[in-house]
């Protein structure tokens, strides 16, 4: 600085400090899933700082505030899962949204294959079979008739079926047992017994 009649000042100096705005944090995930559980993993950044705070939710009303959780699912389903993160100065990212698809485990058919029967020896034996099984079709049917002879087939959906077969010889006589076994599409199968006793007329 010069005064009027030409004199300057001392030169002063200051330091001056300046704090650029807070940036805003970005959220992401990956995530890997086996029948209904999840393992989820943040990868969300922040340029200026670190993050703080998650907020998931997975898509079944179900939330967490972990880094990285695992979450099980009660169906298999799609589901859109969401994760929020805040910084250390209170930014908050936008929200991050994947679609993540669960399946659930292959449960095997339950068979009923009835009661106990006394039947006769050389007449056409019809009877019935049952089964129940939560998952999808077709399933395949193999009845082993207890002397080495066996029907096999295949049923659209679940429930009773009937099948018929003949015992031929006197070698036959006595209690054969029956065994059907229902195999869905996906592997499972299930089976059940039940005990003829064969007599001549």
């Amino acid at each position: 600085m010069t005064d009027n009649q030409g004199a300057q000042s001392p030169i002063t100096t200051k330091t001056v400090s300046v704090t650029a705005p807070n940036q805003a944090p970005t959220a992401n995930f990956t995530f890997s899933c086996s029948a209904l559980n999840c393992n989820f993993t943040s990868t969300s950044s922040d340029p200026d700082g670190s993050i703080s705070a998650y907020s998931w939710n997975f898509g079944d009303g179900a939330t967490s505030t972990a880094q990285n959780p695992s979450h099980t699912y009660g169906a298999g389903g799609s589901y859109t899962v969401t994760l929020r993160v805040t910084d250390n100065q209170g930014a908050q990212s936008t929200t991050t949204s994947k679609p993540v698809t669960v399946t659930a485990p292959n449960s095997a058919p339950v068979v009923n294959a009835g009661a106990d029967e006394t039947i006769l020896l050389g007449v056409l034996y019809s009877t019935s079979f049952s089964f129940s099984d939560p998952d999808n079709g077709p399933w395949n049917y193999t009845i082993d008739w207890g002397d080495g002879s066996t029907s096999t087939g295949s049923r659209p959906s679940a429930g009773s079926f009937s099948a018929s077969h003949t015992y031929l010889g006197l070698s036959i006589l006595g209690t054969r047992t029956i065994r059907v076994t229902i195999t869905d599409s996906r592997g499972a199968s299930g089976s059940d017994t039940k005990n003829v006793t064969i007599v001549l007329l």
